[in-house]
């Protein structure tokens, strides 16, 4: 059961990811190196409204790492890597528990948000971490 609860917060978090909102700059087309949006989605980033607490931080080398908080107060973190996939798109990969979770989501990001939109249409949105 543990595991099944931690599976559906990465799952949350993940999927929230998933429309990121690019008012002040896209994400680079697939197989290009841009730097202003690498420079914008890179940091940690926090839920802008929900009850589930946690971070998500995307690193200069294309890394993701999700920390979590379950309800006990336990922090579980989650690694992953995440590529541009054209103008709006991004592909997060996750291994949690030795099961990938992979997952593509249309994004949008400025300087202090980020909006994600999975392929279910789940819209979530963060704000930057200071």
């Amino acid at each position: 059961m543990r595991r099944t609860t931690m599976v559906g917060l990465c799952c949350v978090l993940l999927f929230g990811l998933s429309a990121v909102s690019a008012q002040e700059k896209k994400a680079p087309p697939e197989g290009t190196n841009n730097n202003k949006a690498s420079e914008l989605i890179v940091g940690k980033w926090e839920p802008k409204e929900g009850k589930q607490k946690g971070t998500v931080e995307f690193t200069k080398d294309n890394k993701v790492l999700l920390k979590i908080e379950d309800p006990a107060g336990k922090v579980i973190e989650v690694n992953g890597t995440y590529t541009f996939k054209g103008d709006d798109k991004i592909e997060v990969e996750l291994t949690f528990m030795g099961e990938k979770m992979k997952e593509e989501l249309k994004v949008t990001v400025t300087k202090d948000e980020l909006v994600t939109v999975d392929s279910k249409d789940k819209k979530e949105t963060f704000k930057k971490v200071k």
